[in-house]
Order: structure tokens, then C-alpha cells, then sequence
């Protein structure tokens, strides 16, 4: 756990001094410190370890996110910046699915525009990556790392390999190769004929994990099913037995019909019920649905890898494989994706582990 805690330490960094100060996961401040690239390796080595040495940071581009590439005694170390920029956000939205390729040969496929980052970042970062490999501590491990829309970049980097260069000097030096993803959206389909180790952690609520156009296109269509079956006094007596249900005392159950009208309607605009009418109303439900669309023609996008989900008590729990993401809303869907809250769930994470972990 102390591998995946400096990953993540790593991944945030590239957020860059001015983000991590405003999320405030960098408490004091530097004196004497003018330059922004000197406030970037401050934070670098504030939350990486001072014996951390960074061989190049790199701002963004139109096709590819900011990284960072460094290395210490844990290892080799490329950081890749989650969504931060516009440029970013246009990565995220080029969502369809293209070719994946590895060697020339085709894969599967992946994300379009984390493609694109993925075969950008190797080429641009390659002579870094390989001054830090012939400096780093022997037999330490290459970890690519990021958060979200960087998580995902970094997969489809080990997915589609490395550069001949860089898988000899990995040879030479007997290291191997890992990809830590905080977060990540799912990004391909297909399968995986890497040798590098694949995990990805996020906090169980958290929607960017789940969030595809597959899933959102199953949504969609779950959400024109419930409008075509509910009638207005079914949609009544569904949100009054969801009220009942989600009553933790007794009390509650003995009110009057009229109060309990009024707390299911107040309660209709804020919480989720689409699960309660596929409880009490299974069979029109499956009837209709059989009637839309197949998403066979959307492609799947998942999670390569191993997929870990964490809750915020700290515990930890792997989900089966492979990962195929379906939204779930909640309160805490847009949150949960944030650094810091990232930051909170790891370090109980951390902390709750055995002192041999």
C-alpha cells in the first residue's frame, strides 16, 4: 500500500503547485520561490519524497495531457495530468471508439481520444523516460501513472506498448512494468496482451469510472422505458413505497396516508427510484426494454485490468472482471471523482492496512 500511495502522490502532482494549493492538498508556502516550474518541483517533492529527481515536466498540447517524469527509490515514475485545460475536456468528449493497434497488429478497441494522448505522450516522453531508467535505483519498476482522463491515457499506453527503445533499456535493467490508474473512465475493449501489471483504484461512488457512451446510452434507454410505462398513479405508488422503504424507524410507518404522500413527493426530485420500479414492476419493464435498441452496436468500453473500489472507511474490495461500468447516481457521483476526495479515501486506505502491507 505504500507502492500505490506514492503512485498516487505522483499522479496528483501533475495537477501542477497552483491546483494542488487550491484543493488544498499542499498545505505552507514556499518562500522565495518565484518561477512556476520551481513551485511544480516543490510540490513534486513535498508529497513524492525529497529524494525524488525530476527529469522533465511537460505542459499540455492540443492532443495530449500534461506529465511529468521523474524517478526516486520506488522507482521510474510518468505522471500524466487528469482533466485540467480545455484541451483536456476536447480529449474527454472524442469518446467514440477507435482501433486500437500494438506492433501493427490490431487489438480491440479504445477510447478515441485517450488514443490519441497515449501514442503522443510515448513518442514526446521517450528520451526522458529513458535518461530516468539509466539513473534509477536497479530492478525498480516503470509506473505510468494518472488520474482520471491520465489513468485511462496511461492504460492504453501499456495496451498499445512501448517504444522498441524503451522495452530494451526495460530488458536490460530486468524492471518491469505497471500501470497504477486512479479513477479512469473505461477506455477499451478487447484483449490484453501486455505483460505490464494493470490496477486501477476508485472510490465506489465515483461516476467517471462508469461513465461511457454505452452506459450512458443504457440510461438513456431506461429512462424512455420508465416514461413509457408509468402511469401517474403507478409513479405515486412507486414513490410511496420507496418512502417506505428507506424508513429506518417504526414511527415513520404509523403516519397518516396524506403525510406520507407528502414526504414520497418531496422526496421524488432528490433521490433515485428507477431501481424500485424494476422491483415492483420487473415484468413491463423487461417487455418493454426487449422492444429498444440492442447496445450491441454501441461498443463496450471497459476497465483493463484489475479494478479496485474503495469506500470511505478505507476498505477496499476487487470487482470482478471484466469491469463492465453502469451509471449509478448518486449524492456523491461528481465529488467522489475530485483529488481530494481521492486523497481522503487513500489515506484511510493506507492507514487501516497491516503494517506488513
Amino acid at each position: 500500500r505504500e507502492f500505490i500511495r506514492w503512485c498516487w502522490r505522483c499522479a496528483s502532482c501533475a495537477y501542477g503547485y497552483t491546483t494542488l494549493k487550491a484543493l488544498g492538498l499542499l498545505p505552507g508556502l514556499p518562500k522565495n520561490v518565484r518561477e512556476l516550474s520551481s513551485l511544480d518541483l516543490t510540490a513534486i517533492k513535498k508529497r513524492c519524497g525529497s529524494d525524488t529527481t525530476v527529469l522533465a515536466s511537460v505542459s499540455s498540447k492540443s492532443i495530449r495531457p500534461a506529465f511529468w517524469v521523474g524517478y526516486s527509490e520506488m522507482g521510474t515514475v510518468l505522471a500524466i495530468r487528469g482533466t485540467a485545460h480545455v484541451n483536456d475536456a476536447i480529449l474527454d468528449l472524442v469518446c467514440g471508439a477507435v482501433p486500437l493497434y500494438r506492433r501493427h497488429k490490431r487489438l480491440g478497441l479504445a477510447h478515441a481520444g485517450m488514443c490519441a494522448a497515449a501514442q503522443s505522450i510515448i513518442i514526446d516522453a521517450e528520451q526522458a523516460i529513458l535518461d530516468a531508467l539509466q539513473a534509477a535505483p536497479p530492478r525498480t519498476p516503470l509506473v505510468l501513472t494518472g488520474h482520471s482522463l491520465g489513468g485511462g491515457v496511461a492504460l492504453l499506453c501499456a495496451l498499445r506498448d512501448l517504444s522498441p527503445r524503451l522495452r530494451r533499456q526495460l530488458r536490460r535493467g530486468k524492471r518491469s512494468l505497471r500501470v497504477v490508474a486512479f479513477a479512469p473512465p473505461p477506455v477499451y475493449n478487447g484483449p490484453i496482451r501486455t505483460s505490464a501489471r494493470l490496477d486501477t483504484y476508485f472510490v465506489s461512488q465515483d461516476l467517471v469510472p462508469s461513465l461511457s457512451v454505452a452506459s450512458v446510452a443504457h440510461l438513456l434507454r431506461s429512462l424512455d422505458c420508465l416514461d413509457a410505462n408509468l402511469t401517474p398513479r403507478l409513479r405515486l405508488d412507486l414513490l410511496i413505497k420507496r418512502t417506505l422503504l428507506r424508513a429506518n424507524n417504526a414511527t415513520f410507518l404509523t403516519t397518516n396516508f396524506t403525510t406520507t404522500i407528502k414526504m414520497a413527493l418531496r422526496s421524488h426530485y432528490t433521490n433515485s427510484w428507477i431501481p424500485f420500479y424494476r422491483f415492483f414492476c420487473r415484468h413491463r419493464y423487461q417487455q418493454h426494454h426487449d422492444q429498444t435498441t440492442s447496445l450491441a452496436e454501441e461498443p463496450i468500453l471497459t476497465i483493463p485490468g484489475n479494478v479496485y473500489s474503495m469506500e470511505r472507511d478505507g476498505s477496499s474490495f476487487q470487482l470482478s472482471q471484466p469491469y463492465v461500468p453502469l451509471i449509478h447516481l448518486s449524492a456523491w457521483s461528481f465529488s467522489a471523482h475530485l483529488p481530494t476526495s481521492l486523497e481522503t479515501v487513500l489515506e484511510s486506505w493506507y492507514t487501516a492496512a497491516p503494517s506488513s502491507q
